[in-house]
């Protein structure tokens, strides 16, 4: 399967059978008239607490799997997909108090672009403490500069539509 944006939910269940099992209880959350921007929902609402369970318990053989597939994901060419596993996975990952402690247990699992999305969360002055022990590889900007905002306005529009769409079945408020 062609590791693309539109196929980010496919390749998910396809390497995961618990995200298949999860993606089959609720379809209609994760679908929105055809609207591929609920590949962040379900990233981020289920692929990456599933992520944080694995590195909670400790589960090194699954964080093998899940972090050579997140960087299958990030090294692909499209900016979409690349763009999605950064924001719903490795800044929520990085950005999470409850994810502090494992953060030893998840840089030994990230492969070298994986990794630099994380590097890409640090702020400034922690960069040059680490740029001593690791120079990372070039971020999707560097490789394809000018790629970066293209079409954000209307991803996030869309992003903020499905968001609240699957809020508001939840019962929650928007």
């Amino acid at each position: 399967m062609e590791l693309s944006y539109a196929n980010a939910n496919k390749l998910l269940c396809q390497e995961f059978a618990e995200m298949q099992a999860i993606y089959d209880s609720d379809t209609e959350d994760w679908y929105n008239d055809g609207d591929n921007n609920t590949s962040y929902l379900f990233y981020g609402h289920e692929f990456q607490p599933f992520i944080l369970r694995h590195l909670k318990a400790n589960d090194r053989p699954m964080l093998e799997k899940i972090f050579a597939f997140l960087e299958r994901l990030m090294t692909c060419d499209d900016y979409h997909l690349i763009n999605m596993v950064g924001v719903q996975i490795c800044e929520a990952l990085y950005f999470d108090n409850a994810c502090e402690d494992y953060r030893g247990i998840l840089f030994e699992h990230c492969g070298q672009v994986t990794l630099r999305s994380f590097y890409d969360c640090l702020p400034d002055e922690d960069k040059a403490a680490w740029d001593g022990a690791l120079k990372p590889p070039p971020s999707f900007y560097e490789r394809c500069p000018g790629e970066g905002t293209k079409g954000w306005r209307e991803s996030e529009e869309a992003l903020a539509h499905a968001h609240a769409a699957y809020i508001a079945r939840q019962g929650g408020a928007v």
